[in-house]
């Protein structure tokens, strides 16, 4: 009988499940407890797995030498032969199978088809596995009781194992576990005094790396803290409307560029982040539709100071918008200065800014990787944001914080000052 010393953490997934699940940072023990169950399993009852990654280009990118030192440190050679490139069981009383190892990009919907028999399938660094590859493999490994294993350093709520095992309509029949080097009881000590250093230099990377946390932002961010902050304090959550209370559009606008929305509201000095949209290459037309498709009571339009001038043969932007929606304000915001009085805006409101998980997340993604440009002689980050996709979100809500500004509880619409055409 097998004698072997589980952490805690992992106890949920020693019961059967179709879909166990294991994420966290580095030296979390996640990888080891995988291989010492899948060495298990084949001991104990005849099972045939197989070992996969999303990019396997050779048998040492695989979990193979893991497995091995498992099969070492356990005593069990006598049950295994080690092949080139599988390990197969000496077959007994109770015992036989084989573990292979292959790379899921390499299939396609013929080829997976030869992993049917299998009884358990254990992804390694699922963070990397595609959409694709997961639809492929889910209803490949059919037979009763079955199982699938997924361990992985989680990188973004948008990847496929994630939004399969820990996102809002994740699948119900899984067990899934977090698991850290703070659990590990046998994280060398080089480690831990490794993660510590990390910890004082940068506080960002460590939640990533050794926490397994989201990325919420890259290198650079302007609004790196910021965003770091708002997830310590829970701030990313669901957020509903005020009842009766209308909703303040910002927008910055763009043809080939993003036309970006900000939809919130603001009560009491709290700044509740309620929607967020943008889309390219399309009219204005198609932005009024998608905001009454959403149904919002809508009190200000605040756009930016280029939505007053006119356009060659038609109104201005701010006068088309306020025929699409009579009765209300629209709003034209004078230009910044700077984009450094912008940033400092939005520095000063977001501590009180609350965002909805759901509907605000691509925004809120555009502000994390809104960076800072890099100066081609120092190499090192300017001053200066960089222009890039991120940078139409963030404009528009620099556009929202400078209006608040004005009045931290309640916005007044101003006059409209866009100019009539003449004939």
């Amino acid at each position: 009988m097998l004698r072997i010393q589980t952490p805690r953490v992992f106890a949920p997934l020693l019961k059967p499940a179709r879909y166990k699940g294991c994420w966290g940072g580095r030296n979390g023990g996640k990888s080891h407890f995988f291989a010492e169950l899948m060495i298990e399993s084949l001991v104990s009852k005849p099972t045939r797995a197989v070992c996969l990654r999303e990019v396997q280009r050779s048998i040492k990118e695989s979990v193979k030498r893991l497995l091995e030192d498992k099969i070492d440190s356990m005593g069990l050679h006598s049950h295994f032969h080690i092949l080139e490139s599988e390990i197969r069981v000496i077959a007994g009383a109770g015992r036989g199978g084989h573990i292979v190892f292959q790379g899921l990009q390499n299939h396609t919907a013929q080829s997976i088809k030869s992993l049917e028999g299998y009884d358990v399938a254990w992804v390694e660094e699922a963070q990397t596995l595609t959409e694709f590859s997961l639809n492929l493999l889910r209803p490949t490994i059919r037979k009763d009781d079955s199982e699938l294993w997924f361990s992985w350093n989680p990188d973004s709520e948008e990847g496929a194992v994630d939004k399969l095992l820990r996102g809002s309509h994740k699948i119900k029949d899984a067990i899934v576990v977090e698991a850290q080097y703070t659990d590990n009881p046998f994280c060398p000590a080089a480690m831990i005094k490794e993660a510590n250093e990390d910890k004082a230099k940068d506080y960002d990377s460590y939640l990533h790396i050794w926490l397994g946390h989201y990325k919420r932002t890259l290198e650079g961010a302007v609004y790196g803290k910021e965003i770091r902050k708002l997830w310590e304090e829970k701030r990313v959550l669901k957020v509903l409307p005020i009842p009766g209370k209308p909703i303040e559009t910002f927008w910055d606008l763009g043809k080939r560029d993003h036309t970006s929305i900000w939809f919130a509201q603001i009560q009491m000095g709290e700044y509740r982040i309620l929607d967020f949209y943008e889309n390219t290459g399309e009219y204005l037309s198609h932005y009024a539709e998608v905001l009454k498709a959403k149904g919002y009571q809508y009190n200000t339009f605040h756009l930016p100071h280029d939505a007053s001038s006119e356009r060659l043969n038609s109104n201005s932007i701010a006068s088309d918008l306020r025929g699409m929606f009579p009765g209300h304000s629209v709003r034209v915001i004078p230009r910044m200065a700077s984009k450094a009085i912008g940033i400092n805006a939005v520095r000063k409101i977001f501590p009180n800014c609350y965002f909805d998980q759901e509907k605000t997340k691509l925004g809120l993604a555009r502000l994390g990787a809104f960076t800072y440009d890099v100066d081609q002689e120092t190499g090192s980050y300017s001053t200066n944001p960089l222009h890039d996709e991120n940078s139409d979100a963030a404009d528009a809500f620099a556009q929202m914080a400078l209006s608040l500004a004005e009045s931290p509880t309640a916005i007044k619409p101003l006059e409209n000052n866009t100019r009539r055409r003449s004939n």
